[in-house]
């Protein structure tokens, strides 16, 4: 909810999906869900931005020595709601969208969300 306290601090666009920033670090998505992209658990269009409380994002985080990508069954394991993580930056691709945690966690959803196949391009 925006108010006083809660102002949005960043909007990133995607081909058809919006992503917003608050303050907070909390995030709301709002446009085509098609491909999950909002990262609200479903694929129903949002034309109200919508507050993303799922765990469904999968999560990307850096090793000692290489980028791990977290699966559905390890993130829902974890059990902490996406909206109790601190989000510190967002942006949208052609069908996706991405997040990252004040901890350097980086969140994905949407189309090729599983993105190990791309990963080997920018690990050296």
């Amino acid at each position: 909810q925006l108010n006083e306290e809660n102002k949005v601090v960043k909007v990133a666009t995607g081909f058809t999906s919006c992503m917003f920033l608050l303050n907070n670090g909390h995030v709301y998505t709002c446009g085509n869900n098609r491909h999950g992209q909002l990262g609200l658990g479903d694929r129903t269009f949002r034309d109200v931005p919508t507050l993303v409380t799922s765990s469904v994002a999968k999560s990307l985080f850096q090793s000692t020595s290489s980028i791990v990508v977290q699966t559905d069954q390890e993130a829902k394991e974890t059990n902490q709601s996406f909206d109790k993580i601190t989000i510190v930056d967002v942006d949208c691709g052609f069908l996706h969208g991405a997040a990252v945690s004040s901890t350097g966690i980086v969140y994905v959803f949407g189309l090729n969300s599983d993105v190990s196949s791309c990963l080997h391009e920018f690990v050296s």
